[in-house]
């Protein structure tokens, strides 16, 4: 990143091969939507262009590239609200994570709960279990504090957990 901020064009490259599929899982499952991800994929790295100054080196650059990709979320979530089109992630609806295959199971059901989520929520948890981000990065990337990450993160596995049992106890043709 750092040759990237220096003006060299060949070095981002290298960074988008080895990080696009990391920020594409993310923003697919923070929007729920394969196309929207895609767009917002490109949108992230366009944003590692135009802001490549603003990267000082105090986090690791996974860390910077994630706030970037959860601000060009939030930033498409509240477009998307202004527009007064659907939103990125119904409530009833399934986040699919991968579109070659139908989630079945447990893991519909899991998808189904996080997708009912609040966003704030869902964001936590997704880069907590899923991408394997610490607290202290996650907090960096949502802006808040390690120990207000924590509680979100508790709070949200447990809603997380209520949710799953309930769905489970709901009769299948529901």
């Amino acid at each position: 990143m750092l040759r990237v901020a220096a003006g060299d064009g060949e070095a981002l490259g290298p960074l988008f091969d080895r990080h696009h599929t990391s920020i594409y899982t993310l923003c697919t499952r923070l929007s729920g939507d394969d196309q929207t991800a895609n767009d917002l994929v490109q949108e992230v790295f366009l944003r590692v262009l135009r802001f490549k100054e603003s990267f000082r080196g105090e986090s690791s650059f996974r860390t910077w590239l994630y706030r970037i990709a959860h601000n060009a979320c939030i930033d498409e979530q509240r477009r998307m609200r202004s527009s007064r089109e659907e939103p990125l992630v119904e409530p009833d609806s399934v986040v699919a994570l991968d579109e070659r295959r139908e989630p079945s199971g447990r893991e519909a059901t899991l998808d189904l709960a996080l997708s009912r989520l609040a966003p704030d929520a869902r964001d936590v948890l997704v880069m907590s279990c899923c991408d394997g981000l610490t607290h202290r990065q996650i907090a960096t990337i949502v802006g808040a504090t390690e120990g207000a990450v924590r509680v979100r993160a508790h709070r949200a596995l447990r809603r997380l957990r209520t949710l799953v049992q309930e769905l489970e106890e709901q009769p299948n043709d529901v």
